[in-house]
């Protein structure tokens, strides 16, 4: 596939490669903000040992009641960690509602603390000494009011797999972008494009590629839009119209042109093919696959009909007829 055939692709379905990475950035802006206003809380209570030789002691002790409470709890993150230097036990709870990790973190630290005093009671020296330092809290995570690099990788991850969605329809419809895969498809000729050419350019183009003397019954073949072959036929029939006597028998007579329905739907088509002196097959850009494309054309030489081309008729074609 050209860079050009997929940029076709691309402007063909336009709303899925618009609407699918918009959805794709919004849901990654509502879930990544979901979970930055559900950030977890940190909270740290503090011990502070006035008697380093007593720092060990108290830290066992405050192992104790955090194994007890973490396994009583399983909402919060409990751990306790002993710093020499300062003579500290840093006591760090993990939650995810703010007011209740402060209160449960500030419990252990108490309870340690009072357990820990107990663990003394009796001795003359050295006397026990702890100061407890309420916790202070800190966000694990920082909510933000828009997620930019995120909806960024949203949207681009939406509009890769829009690419590979149209690309995946291209490859299983196979259907008729350009002149290109009209000719690859029929094996013939494209003796022109609506609405880039005139009916008379059409007509022309059909007297020349006939191998007989003249033609005087023309008949359109569509793929499977009939209004393909409607179209491709009032524009030749009206610039048949137009040509005066002397210019209708200088190019070979008069020339009567008609349209009938796909094949498949009706086999008076096939009849009205094999009698008349030259066929077109009308195929409908986007519209048509190749593999009935195939098919049409098939059916038609068949028959021995004389197929002297095809013509590719775009949207742009239907719309002006329409209007």
């Amino acid at each position: 596939m050209t860079l050009r055939e997929l940029l076709q692709l691309l402007k063909r379905y336009w709303a899925l490669c618009v609407i699918l990475p918009v959805v794709c950035a919004l849901g990654c802006a509502v879930y990544f903000t979901q979970k930055a206003e559900g950030a977890s809380t940190t909270a740290n209570a503090y011990i502070v040992v006035n008697n380093p030789d007593q720092l060990g002691a108290v830290n066992g002790v405050t192992q104790s009641v955090v194994r007890e409470y973490a396994a009583a709890d399983t909402m919060h993150y409990y751990a306790a960690k002993a710093e020499t230097a300062s003579q500290t036990i840093t006591i760090t709870l993990i939650g995810m509602e703010e007011e209740e990790t402060i209160d449960v973190a500030n419990e252990v630290a108490y309870v340690s603390a009072e357990r820990a005093r107990q663990l003394f009671v009796g001795e003359e020296e050295p006397a026990f000494s702890a100061t407890v330092q309420p916790a202070i809290v800190k966000q694990a995570e920082e909510a933000s009011s828009l997620p930019f690099i995120q909806v960024i990788i949203g949207f681009l991850a939406g509009l890769f797999i829009a690419v590979c969605v149209v690309i995946g329809i291209d490859i299983v419809r196979c259907p008729v972008k350009s002149a290109n895969d009209l000719i690859e498809a029929s094996n013939l000729p494209v003796i022109g494009e609506l609405p880039n050419d005139s009916g008379g350019h059409l007509l022309a183009n059909v007297r020349l590629a006939s191998e007989k003397a003249g033609v005087h019954t023309l008949l359109v073949v569509p793929v499977r839009n009939g209004d393909s072959a409607k179209l491709v036929s009032d524009s030749i029939e009206k610039a048949a119209q137009g040509e005066s006597e002397t210019e209708s028998e200088t190019r070979g007579g008069s020339v009567a042109v008609s349209a009938c329905t796909p094949l498949q739907h009706d086999a008076a088509g096939m009849y009205a093919a094999r009698d008349a002196d030259a066929v077109l097959v009308a195929a409908s850009q986007w519209a048509d696959v190749r593999d009935d494309v195939e098919t049409a054309v098939s059916q038609l030489k068949l028959i021995d009909a004389n197929v002297v081309g095809c013509v590719l008729v775009g949207k742009a074609a239907k719309r002006s007829v329409a209007e």
